[in-house]
């Protein structure tokens, strides 16, 4: 049996709401040139960009470097936007 590819994921987020830290977890094809986790604010300003390389990994942010609001996480792979969603800090 031929195995699938993987497709390019964002598992989850937690927790959301956040207050300290908080952790993005992803899926990620072996067959990739790059791949980004970028955060955006409300008005759609690029707040941080962390390069991610393995297969499935967690990457763990740190909510004090944020304020309070509402904010959005985007998986991009190869140049394309392939998954996003929203998310909230608290303080």
């Amino acid at each position: 049996m031929e195995s699938q590819p993987v497709k390019p994921e964002l598992v989850s987020l937690f927790p959301n709401p956040a207050a300290d830290l908080f952790h993005i977890t992803y899926l990620l094809p072996f067959e990739k040139n790059s791949a980004f986790i970028r955060i955006f604010d409300s008005m759609g300003n690029l707040l941080r960009e962390e390069n991610i390389t393995n297969g499935f990994g967690i990457l763990e942010l740190n909510a004090v470097q944020f304020e309070s609001g509402l904010y959005y996480y985007a998986l991009e792979v190869n140049g394309n936007k392939v998954a996003s969603d929203k998310f909230s800090i608290i303080h």
